[in-house]
Order: structure tokens, then C-alpha cells, then sequence
């Protein structure tokens, strides 16, 4: 039981980690499309898949039976790689022209994660769930803000950058139960024992970009270029199961605490605007880095 259990919220761990965020926001032209003092109202929508690591993994546990200390240990836990995470992400946008080639915004929402287990992770060669087993992980609250800029503006071609930084946390929980003959696998218990577990995480993404924004036709632009994407954050996480077996009672607690890793990743990004009706327009955009995809989609709308 000890020995599943570690392994079980490892992999649990590494899975709800991600839960809020790494998804790509939504970046849109990186030119200033505001005048001075004029405001916009917005909702922007990502949907990206992507390769995560956590490193840095620490890690303790405590085994109770009939409420004494029977065991515990800690030390340094292995490093995961969650690969093609699909992540959604849902903002709500406010953006205000600080002069005519120069704005800011700022983006309030929620992000969402599904996922797969992964067989290799299991140290002991152990399968507890059918290969492909997804897992959702609760919506979290997400808040950014950024500028974008135009240098450039000749005819129909406009050149500028844009900067924004997002900030996601989120308090996931889960928990179940184990039937008294849980498949054979694992002894026959004489009552069912439960398990819940709950994860914190931090997140901070700050992407940059360059790049132009060509008029194709009247109401109907290009936009795209290259940007930097930066990653960093953390993951707090419990796990306690307890029950009955063979006369005595057990309770089996856990923490552990990885970083995410902190990297740099440069992609590409392009993406089509179109002003649907006066003072309104709707972005699609498609981003690419070495780690991850990101289709984004984004309504605006210009007081």
C-alpha cells in the first residue's frame, strides 16, 4: 500500500500541476490599435497542447497504524515530463489607448487542463489504470496584463512589439475511494479505504513579440512574427489515505513540491484579422515553439 501510494500521487501530482496554466495567451497583432484615450472591451480564448517538466522535486511521507508512526522518509523525487497537456484558457479584456501608437490591457479568466496518465512513470513497472486514462483538473483563476506598441506605420504595413505576463493560481482537490477487492491487484481489504489529495500551483508566463501587421483589404489584415515565451512556477501538493485492513487501522499521508521548470522557448506565430463591423473585429492565430501549439481566437470591440 505504502509503495503504491507514493507512486499514485506522484503521478496525480504531476497531472493537477498543470491544471492552470502553460497554456499560450493569446497575443493578437503586436501593433497598438487603440488611439488616446479610447477603450476596449474583449474576450480572448486559447486552446494549445504542450510538453511540461517538473524538476526539483522534494518529497516526504508518514505511515500510521492504529494512529502510531510505524514509518516515514524524505528526500529528492524524479523529475516528469508531462507530454501534450491539452490546456483551454478564457479571458475577459480591457484594453486603453495610453496614446495613439501605444496601449495596455489588462485580461481576467480562468484556465482548464485534460490529460494522460503515462505508464512510464510508474518506477516499479506497475499499471493501476488502463493506458490513455484522462484526468480533468479544476479551472483556475488566471489574471494578465500587457502593452503593445506601434513603430512603424506606412500605408498599409504597421510594425510593433508587444509584451504581456500572466499570473494563474489554482487549489485543486480530488478524492475517491478503493473497493474491498480492488481487482486482484492489491490485497482484499476488509472495508474500503479512501484517498483524497489537493494541489496548489503557481504559474508565470511572460511572452514577447515583434513582428507586422499587413492590410490585405479593406477590413482584412495579416498579422505574425517571432516571440519568446517564458515559463516559471511552482507545485505544492498532500495526499492522505486511510482505512481499514486486516484488523487495524491505517493512515498514509504524503507531501511533495516540485518547480516547473524555468525556461526560455522562441516560436512563431500568424494570424488573420478581420473587422467584422464598425469598431469591432475578431483575431485567429495560430503559435508554435519547440514545447507547444496554441490555436487562439479573440473578440474586440473599440469605444
Amino acid at each position: 500500500m505504502k509503495k503504491r501510494s507514493f507512486f499514485l500521487f506522484g503521478l496525480l501530482a504531476v497531472g493537477l500541476s498543470s491544471s492552470v496554466a502553460l497554456a499560450l495567451d493569446p497575443m493578437g497583432p503586436a501593433v497598438a490599435s487603440l488611439k488616446k484615450g479610447q477603450y476596449s472591451a474583449g474576450v480572448d480564448y486559447s486552446h494549445s497542447t504542450m510538453d511540461v517538466e517538473l524538476n526539483e522535486g522534494k518529497g516526504s511521507w508518514r505511515q500510521y497504524q492504529n494512529s502510531i508512526l510505524i514509518g516515514s522518509a524524505s528526500g529528492k523525487l524524479p523529475s516528469y515530463t508531462i507530454e501534450n497537456m491539452s490546456l483551454n484558457k478564457v479571458y475577459a479584456n480591457i484594453g486603453y489607448g495610453i496614446a495613439n501608437n501605444w496601449e495596455a490591457f489588462l485580461r481576467l479568466g480562468a484556465a482548464d487542463i485534460d490529460y494522460k496518465y503515462r505508464d512510464d512513470l510508474w518506477l516499479s513497472g506497475q499499471k493501476l489504470f488502463p493506458t490513455g486514462k484522462k484526468e480533468n483538473g479544476d479551472a483556475g483563476f488566471a489574471i494578465g496584463f500587457g502593452t503593445r506598441a506601434t513603430f512603424y506605420d506606412q500605408n498599409d504595413l504597421q510594425l510593433g512589439g508587444l509584451f504581456q505576463i500572466s499570473w494563474a493560481k489554482s487549489d485543486g482537490r480530488q478524492s475517491g475511494a478503493y473497493p474491498p477487492d480492488a481487482g486482484g491487484v492489491y490485497p482484499k481489504w476488509e472495508a474500503p479505504h479512501e484517498w483524497s489529495n489537493s494541489v496548489d500551483i503557481e504559474i508565470i508566463e511572460i511572452q514577447v513579440a515583434l513582428g507586422p501587421t499587413y492590410q490585405l483589404m479593406d477590413g482584412v489584415s495579416i498579422y505574425g512574427g517571432p516571440f519568446f515565451h517564458f515559463i516559471d512556477g511552482s507545485v505544492d501538493a498532500k495526499y492522505r489515505e486511510s482505512g481499514t485492513g486486516l484488523g487495524n487501522t491505517f493512515l498514509y499521508l504524503t507531501k511533495h513540491s516540485y518547480d516547473i521548470d524555468e525556461c526560455a522557448i522562441f516560436g512563431g506565430y500568424v494570424g488573420l484579422q478581420v473587422n467584422a463591423i464598425k469598431n469591432a473585429s475578431f483575431n485567429i492565430e495560430y503559435q508554435h515553439t519547440a514545447a507547444a501549439d496554441a490555436l487562439c481566437m479573440n473578440l474586440t470591440h473599440r469605444f
